[in-house]
This record gives structure tokens, sequence and C-alpha cells, in this order.
């Protein structure tokens, strides 16, 4: 189960930098709760976040990119229920360059401009 759990930050990491949206929406369960810290309220359920990781990655410019870094991974284990914390830095790239100036962490596992919890159905 830690195999697939660490996939999930690969598949988060992946979708983020190819601004493909829609496949990162695949990772989050229908009913999760998005506590983004920069937006003005919760996230309830996948169709109340779709819009903003759908604007986040199509407003990026053409040749801007984001990295999302994975640090510190934990992986918890329960039965057939499985947990990940770790850092995330989100590196803005362009045109095969990356800027520091414009890192930002996270504390948890997130999505679009802000932060959240990232839960899949089993």
């Amino acid at each position: 189960m830690d195999d697939e759990i660490t996939a999930l930050a690969k598949a988060y990491s992946d979708a983020v930098r190819d601004k493909d949206w829609r496949r990162l929406a695949t990772l989050y369960a229908a009913d999760v709760q998005v506590f983004d810290a920069w937006g003005v309220k919760p996230y309830a359920g996948l169709s109340a976040w779709r819009g903003n990781l759908e604007s986040w990655l199509t407003g990026l410019a053409v040749d801007e990119r984001v990295e999302a870094v994975f640090d510190d991974l934990h992986v918890t284990r329960l039965g057939d229920m499985g947990a990940l914390h770790a850092r995330v830095t989100y590196r803005a790239c362009r045109a095969d360059r990356q800027d520091p100036a414009l890192d930002a962490q996270s504390p948890e596992l997130g999505g679009g401009q802000g932060r959240g919890r990232v839960a899949r159905d089993p």
C-alpha cells in the first residue's frame, strides 16, 4: 500500500507539471473537503473544487509551468486505509528555468492555488 500511496504524490506532481486539471481532479474523492489557505472559503466536494483546479492550471502562461515537489513523505497504514502527509513545494518555471522567488510551500498535500488534502475513495 505504501507504493500505492506514494504513487498518488507522483500522479499529483505529474498532473500539475502537465497542467492537466482533469487528471488532477481524478485524484480527489467526490466528497473531498478542501480548506484553501489562499481562498475565501472551504470547498465542499469535488464539484466545488474542480473549478479552482481548472482556473489555476489553465490560467498559467503558455511558457509557464508549476512543479510540485514532495519532501518528507510519511505514509501511515491502518488496514485497507492509508494516509500520506508531506511538505509540498510549488515552483513556478518558465522556458526551462526555475524562478526560486516564486516558490510556495504547503504543510499538506494540496492543489490549486491554495492548499488542501487529497482524499480518494478506495
